[in-house]
């Protein structure tokens, strides 16, 4: 029996991939939640003047 740690280790192992490279799979999903996030909670983020 495989536990679900040993499943996920088996797929980044069989995928070439580190906990670096899973994470830049993400990036548009990632850019997109950080764009949301600064338009939906303006009064959190401090602006950055230039």
């Amino acid at each position: 029996m495989s536990t679900p740690q040993t499943m996920f280790r088996k797929e980044m192992l069989l995928t070439g991939l580190d906990e670096i490279g899973l994470t830049l799979g993400f990036e548009a999903q990632i850019r997109e939640f950080e764009a949301r996030h600064a338009r939906e909670m303006a009064w959190v983020m401090p602006r950055v003047s230039t």
